[in-house]
């Protein structure tokens, strides 16, 4: 395996989503190369968020790429109260990750009649050993 350390970390300033369109909200560097064909990426992310109006659950997704339109390796959808600040998390494995990978945080919220803020994110991603162990 090669060095697990190897990390990416970004931060989002404040970025406003409008109403129900999905959105990058967090952007990871670009990680190194994976030499071993037992490694993945792991992408950790949290987003603080204010739901706009009327919007009943947020959907936070890890994607491949710098945009909404890359590989979805995780989606978690959770659901959210309207106008009340709130903290949305996601845990994402990449295996097989991409030799070079970046990776883009997106947001889209449910029924949402009214923008909603995202007032601070952040992403970290390393490489992972995922060997399977042997019995």
């Amino acid at each position: 395996m090669t060095d697990s350390s190897i990390s990416a970390t970004s931060n989002a300033a404040v970025v406003t989503l409008t109403t129900t369109t999905e959105s990058v909200v967090v952007l990871t560097d670009i990680l190194s190369s994976v030499s071993d064909a037992g490694e993945g990426k792991l992408v950790n992310a949290t987003v603080a968020l204010t739901p706009g109006t009327a919007a009943t659950a947020a959907t936070l997704r890890v994607r491949r790429g710098s945009g909404i339109t890359g590989t979805i390796v995780q989606t978690v959808v959770r659901p959210v109260t309207a106008a009340v600040a709130d903290a949305v998390s996601i845990l994402a494995l990449d295996n097989p990750a991409a030799p070079s990978s970046q990776y883009a945080v997106t947001l889209q919220m449910t029924a949402a009649t009214a923008n909603t803020t995202v007032a601070a994110g952040a992403a970290v991603a390393s490489a992972a050993d995922v060997t399977p162990l042997s019995p």
